[in-house]
């Protein structure tokens, strides 16, 4: 039996600069790592198999979410910090 034990990573939302896409095309499964500040400018395609990786549907949110992110990252007056907590599972002495 294993022993699972979760470990945080807490990242502050200054800190974050790139956004990781990864294509979920046939077979590729390959990235395209976008600056979060292009996020919203960025013709988002697979950098391994060409697919498009944007959608008339969310291409508003990803603006949005990369608006976001650059504002909050520039004030330093917020009445709190502002950080992405990251889970990461390491698992026991058997590997399960």
């Amino acid at each position: 039996m294993a022993v699972m034990i979760e470990n945080t990573m807490r990242i502050p939302v200054a800190d974050l600069a790139t956004i990781r896409l990864k294509c979920k095309s046939d077979n590729c499964g390959s990235a395209a790592e976008v600056p979060i500040i292009r996020l919203d400018q960025a013709t988002l395609r697979c950098p391994v198999c060409g697919s498009v990786m944007r959608r008339a549907d969310i291409d508003q949110v990803m603006s949005q979410l990369s608006q976001a992110l650059v504002f909050l990252a520039q004030q330093d007056d917020l009445p709190f910090d502002l950080e992405f907590v990251l889970l990461t599972d390491v698992l026991g002495k058997n590997g399960e």
